[in-house]
């Protein structure tokens, strides 16, 4: 008999021990704008029926069907990606959830853990076109195509300068890599960074993705390339300006 009531300690006490360390797990929660583009741009997914690469820029490539697809890709302020390619027709955008540890996705109302995902591009699928813009992510024009800016030059020129866009509009590129950004007077946070390419990419929550901007000079003038188009950069200021809009 006491035997039997020492066991029966034993389990009681082994409930009291499981119970709290329960308690501790978090419920999944949707991921924020901000944290699902970082957690899927520049990777590749590899998902049940095809491969998909996201760029940073918000172009996508994909395998499908033995064959190299392209489009582009979003995320909403609900932290659901979407997908953009004719063809696919309109699919739903899938919501990525986190508990701390794992990322989930719903998929047609269920949870279901996330597909795999690879750094960098993994497809033998150009991502505009041809082998050169694959490589260098911008069309190579004649009057600038060896004047750009590298990684270097552009961290070394964009760190501890405010880009004034106009009225009340503007970025603070700090040396650590922050961003702060007013926007129509609105001020926030977010990142930068620079590619490969030595373009200056924007991390920015609630922007979505966003594409990345490359520097050159051309007749001594500060010139950007930004989707596809050329133009002469907006005015960049010493210091963080962004208290004087």
């Amino acid at each position: 008999m006491i035997g039997c009531k020492s066991r029966v300690g034993m389990l009681i006490l082994g409930v009291i021990w499981v119970l709290p360390t329960a308690s501790w797990a978090q419920s999944p929660a949707p991921l924020s704008r901000y944290d699902l583009y970082l957690y899927i741009s520049d990777k590749t997914q590899n998902r049940d029926d095809r491969k998909i690469f996201y760029s940073e820029s918000g172009r996508l490539a994909a395998l499908y069907q033995g064959k190299c697809e392209h489009g582009k890709w979003s995320t909403t302020e609900e932290g659901a990606l979407c997908w953009h390619v004719s063809g696919w027709g309109e699919l739903p955008c899938e919501p990525y959830l986190s508990d701390g540890v794992s990322i989930s996705v719903l998929q047609q109302g269920r949870s279901m853990p996330a597909p795999e995902i690879e750094s960098g591009n993994r497809l033998e699928c150009p991502l505009f076109g041809n082998a050169t813009t694959l490589l260098t992510g911008v069309e190579p024009v004649e009057d600038f195509w060896d004047g750009l800016f590298n990684r270097k030059q552009t961290e070394d020129y964009l760190a501890g300068k405010t880009v004034v866009w106009g009225s009340g509009r503007g970025l603070y590129y700090a040396d650590d890599f922050t961003l702060l950004k007013v926007w129509d007077g609105v001020a926030s946070t977010g990142k930068w960074e620079v590619n490969e390419n030595g373009a200056v990419c924007w991390h920015v929550p609630g922007w979505g993705p966003t594409p990345c901007e490359s520097y050159y000079l051309k007749d001594g003038q500060l010139m950007v390339y930004l989707n596809k188009r050329h133009s002469q950069a907006a005015e960049h200021v010493v210091g963080n300006q962004i208290g004087n809009f």
